[in-house]
């Protein structure tokens, strides 16, 4: 009978709709409309939280983290490998149209609608925000993909295709200066898409993905090349060593 109560009380905290993924603000770090700074983009597998983040708006973190608690409420992030908390946990609500996660110092996190700084692109990285132009829609964040290398030749990456729901993937790098073969590998099993599909940076803007297809001759996710789309660093932080150069890009207005 107990064993029964638990499998029931298990099934029923499945069944309870996380909370926490989507696109925040941490006004902390946060600068303008026109700046990444202080942007953190999270995803949810199992009640698992992911995140990856960016203070300055040119160098990107990863976090993992979990909801619990009442109504998954709960937040938790383990932020040791930013020097803070390994268990920080704040508290989701919503109003309605805005949703909020306030910290125990106090800061609260709001969720963010796209601004300026998604129509900039920058060049010389790897890692940061782009554009899937196959699925990107103009106002939306549909087509997003952030990518973080952390730690060294690992790969986070966290996108979203209707610029709702948001997904997570990991992958692999080498050395990026080694052009006889493929610098990327990404599990895109999740996605119901291969587990090691490769790809290519073209040591300016673009990593590009091969044609391919799986099941049913569906297209895979992220077939097309992957557009860099990240502002100049924030006045406020140290930029990174490496130079950039910056163009103007807007993606494309949905039909």
């Amino acid at each position: 009978m107990a064993s029964a109560r638990l499998l029931a009380l298990v099934a029923f905290v499945a069944g309870v709709d996380a909370h926490g993924p989507g696109v925040w603000r941490d006004p902390g770090h946060y600068v303008s409309d026109s700046s990444l700074a202080g942007l953190r983009f999270i995803a949810e597998i199992n009640h698992n939280l992911m995140m990856i983040g960016t203070e300055d708006g040119a160098n990107w973190w990863y976090l993992k983290g979990f909801c619990s608690g009442p109504g998954m409420t709960q937040i938790t992030f383990d932020f040791s490998p930013k020097g803070g908390p390994s268990k920080l946990t704040g508290t989701w609500s919503t109003d309605g149209e805005t949703q909020t996660i306030v910290w125990p110092d106090g800061n609260a996190w709001t969720t963010t609608a796209p601004t300026t700084a998604f129509e900039v692109t920058v060049q010389d990285t790897y890692w940061g925000l782009f554009i899937d132009n196959a699925h990107a829609a103009s106002g939306t964040f549909a087509g997003v993909r952030v990518i973080a290398e952390t730690p060294q030749h690992t790969l986070r990456m966290i996108g979203s295709d209707d610029g709702k729901t948001w997904w997570y993937l990991e992958g692999i790098c080498h050395d990026v200066n080694d052009n006889l073969r493929p610098m990327f590998k990404f599990d895109f099993s999740p996605k119901g898409g291969p587990k090691d599909l490769e790809a290519w940076w073209d040591h300016n803007k673009i990593i590009k993905f091969p044609t391919a297809t799986c099941g049913r001759s569906r297209p895979i996710p992220m077939t097309s090349s992957l557009t860099h789309s990240a502002p100049r660093p924030s006045r406020h932080a140290c930029p990174p060593s490496s130079t950039a150069l910056y163009t103007s890009q807007r993606p494309p207005s949905s039909q």
